[in-house]
């Protein structure tokens, strides 16, 4: 204890003397700044000596687990697996002092009560704290369970040093999530290759269905044209027979004609 109060640290509202809470620089920031919208497991030590209770949080574990969207809310077996894996990895000879969640704007009495029933549940012990931010006004305060209520402390520390299980876990988690956008990009550019393939095929296909048509059309006007000619031959045969066949009746006339006057003379001489 007497090493936690050499510590360099500044005073947030007025400290309890039954309750006094150490919170790393580190861990505030990063609470505040790229993880302030995901809950979070609150990793330290506690002590308790001469009727008081001594917290340091000196670590945090990203848990995405804890929704206040749920009906309620929960730590799964799952979950509990990852915190503890985190726990052994990254903050060795740590262990877990509380937890950490947003506050939205919207937040009722209902929200509230499904906080305390997770605190009840998961972080039961007097020396549990919660940790909240307020995401419409920014206020932050710190919960301890009395009595069987979250009471607000009215105040904390912020204390500074090196951390380094704290930066090497954020830099962990920083190189995770761009692996993770990296990936994405790499499926998003996957797509647009499929859809662009699909695209070139889709075009592929109507030009080959417009060559078709623009085909089957030119061997339709073509067959129009041969059948036209066709008809204009037969036309021109049949007018062609016609008047022949007007020449050869005018002809048989003439003929007839000629035998009837020839036969006319031959009955005058008589």
């Amino acid at each position: 204890m007497e090493q936690l109060e050499t510590k360099n640290k500044r005073e947030i509202g007025i400290v309890p003397e039954d309750m006094r809470v150490y919170f790393e620089d580190y861990v505030y920031t990063y609470l505040r700044g790229e993880q302030k919208d995901q809950a979070a497991i609150l990793t330290g030590k506690s002590y308790f000596q001469d009727g008081a209770f001594w917290v340091s949080v000196t670590g945090a574990i990203v848990c995405p687990s804890i929704n206040l969207e749920e009906e309620e809310l929960c730590i799964s077996k799952r979950a509990w697996n990852y915190i503890y894996q985190e726990l052994h990895h990254s903050f060795e000879r740590q262990e877990i002092v509380g937890w950490y969640m947003p506050i939205p704007e919207n937040a009722d009495a209902k929200t509230f009560e499904k906080i305390q029933l997770l605190h009840e549940r998961d972080f039961s012990g007097a020396d549990m704290v919660f940790f909240c931010r307020n995401e419409e006004n920014g206020e932050e305060s710190f919960f301890v369970r009395r009595e069987g209520h979250l009471l607000k402390l009215p105040g904390y520390y912020i204390y500074y040093e090196k951390n380094v299980q704290m930066r090497e876990y954020i830099m962990l988690k920083r190189e995770e999530k761009q692996l993770e956008a990296d990936l994405q990009a790499e499926q998003k550019n996957g797509e647009r290759v499929v859809m662009r393939y699909r695209e070139y095929m889709n075009s592929q296909q109507t030009k080959d269905r417009r060559v078709t048509a623009e085909r089957k059309q030119k061997a339709s006007n073509s067959l129009a044209y041969v059948m036209c000619v066709m008809a204009l031959v037969g036309m021109f045969l049949l007018s062609i027979g016609i008047a022949a066949g007007y020449q050869q009746v005018n002809e048989i006339e003439d003929v007839m004609s000629l035998v009837g006057n020839e036969l006319h003379l031959d009955l005058t001489e008589d």
